[in-house]
């Protein structure tokens, strides 16, 4: 399997079929003081955490 850089994948299964998983809980209150957001696995069903990135526009 060949995993590039940056790219998102489910630590569980490697699939890539990843969605955004709706905060529940505390622990999700405090994940997300630390700037992870939940996501869950469509092919297995895993639920876990990334890094929250934010985009921003670049001001000329």
């Amino acid at each position: 399997m060949d995993v590039k850089p940056g790219e998102l994948r489910c630590p569980r299964c490697f699939k890539q079929d990843i969605a955004p998983s709706l905060p529940r809980g505390v622990v999700d209150a405090i994940m997300k003081m630390s700037r992870r957001v939940p996501r869950h696995c469509r092919a297995c069903g895993n639920r876990f955490y990334v890094a929250e990135y934010k985009v921003r526009a670049l001001s000329v």
